[in-house]
C-alpha cells in the first residue's frame, strides 16, 4: 500500500540528532519519522504516553514543529507538547513550550513559536486511546525567504536587482541572505531520480529553507516551496508556490 506521505527537504533536528523514543514497534521504527520514505510511518508498541527525546549536543535554535500529512493523532485523541530541559534528567526543572490537542487526521500540523536555543528537547504525545502512527515529523528552526533586496519595499526596478544578485548555478537555484532575484516557479529545476541527489539538494539549501514533495492523486510529484510572487519588484508579496514534475520516485524513496 502506498501512502501519500510528504518528503520534507529541509534540515531536521530529528535526523541530525537521532532521537530516543519511550516505545517503538520494531516493524515501524523511529527512523521512519525522518527517513524520507513516503511509504513508511512510526508506531509505538501501545497507546501509553509517548516521548521523543532529542539531545542536540549543544544549544540549537528551535521555533517550529511540523507533522506531515500521514498521521492518526486526532482519532487517537493525542495531545502534543514540546518541552525543554537544562539537563538530560527531565526532572522538575523542565519547561513546556506549548501543549495542544491535534484536531485532524492526515493533515499538516505546523506549530510556530518564539525561538528558543536549547540542547535538550522532548516531544510528548499523551491522552491517547489508540496506538498513534506518524509518517513524518520535522523539528527545528524555520526560515522565511527574504525579499529580493532590502526589506522588500525598494521598488527602483529590476536593474538594481540584477546588480545585487548572483546568477543561479546550473541545475539548481540560488538563495542569498539579503539580495536575491525574485524566486518564482521558473527558478526551480527538476532533480534526477537518485535519492542521494535529492538529499544533497536539501542539505545545500541555505538556512534550511522549507521545500517538500507530495505525490498527488494522478501519481505526479508536486514540489511545494516558499517563494516570492512573480514580478515581485511590483508586488513584494510572499507566497507558497508549487510546480508539478514527472518524477518517478516510488523505488528510490
Amino acid at each position: 500500500m502506498s501512502f501519500n506521505k510528504s518528503i520534507f527537504l529541509y534540515k531536521n533536528l530529528l535526523k541530525l540528532h537521532a532521537p530516543t523514543v519511550s516505545s517503538e514497534d520494531s516493524d515501524y521504527p523511529k527512523t521512519n519519522l525522518y527517513d524520507g520514505d513516503r511509504n513508511s510511518f512510526f508506531k509505538p508498541e501501545d497507546s501509553s504516553d509517548l516521548t521523543i527525546t532529542i539531545d542536540a549536543g549543544a544549544d540549537k535554535p528551535v521555533d517550529m514543529l511540523c507533522l506531515g500529512n500521514l498521521h492518526n493523532l486526532a482519532t487517537a485523541g493525542a495531545t502534543i507538547a514540546l518541552e525543554w530541559c537544562p539537563n538530560d534528567s527531565w526532572g522538575g526543572d523542565r519547561e513546556t513550550v506549548f501543549s495542544e490537542a491535534i484536531s485532524t487526521d492526515n493533515a499538516y500540523y505546523h506549530k510556530l513559536f518564539t525561538q528558543l536555543s536549547k540542547r535538550h528537547w522532548r516531544i510528548k504525545l499523551s491522552g491517547m486511546s489508540a496506538i498513534p502512527q506518524i509518517g513524518e515529523l520535522a523539528f527545528g528552526a524555520r526560515f522565511t525567504l527574504p525579499h529580493y533586496f532590502g526589506d522588500g519595499h525598494d521598488r527602483r526596478g529590476t536593474s538594481r536587482a540584477r546588480r545585487t544578485c548572483r546568477r543561479r548555478p546550473r541545475g539548481g537555484h540560488s538563495l542569498y541572505r539579503r539580495n536575491i532575484f525574485p524566486c518564482t516557479l521558473a527558478d526551480v529545476r527538476a532533480l534526477s531520480q537518485a535519492e542521494t541527489d535529492i538529499l544533497a539538494w536539501r542539505d545545500a539549501v541555505e538556512d534550511g529553507t522549507p521545500f517538500w514533495f507530495l505525490r498527488d492523486a494522478s501519481g505526479s510529484y508536486v514540489l511545494y516551496f516558499v517563494a516570492l510572487a512573480e514580478r515581485v519588484h511590483k508586488s513584494p508579496i510572499s507566497a507558497i508556490g508549487k510546480r508539478t514534475f514527472s518524477f518517478t520516485l516510488e523505488e528510490e524513496l
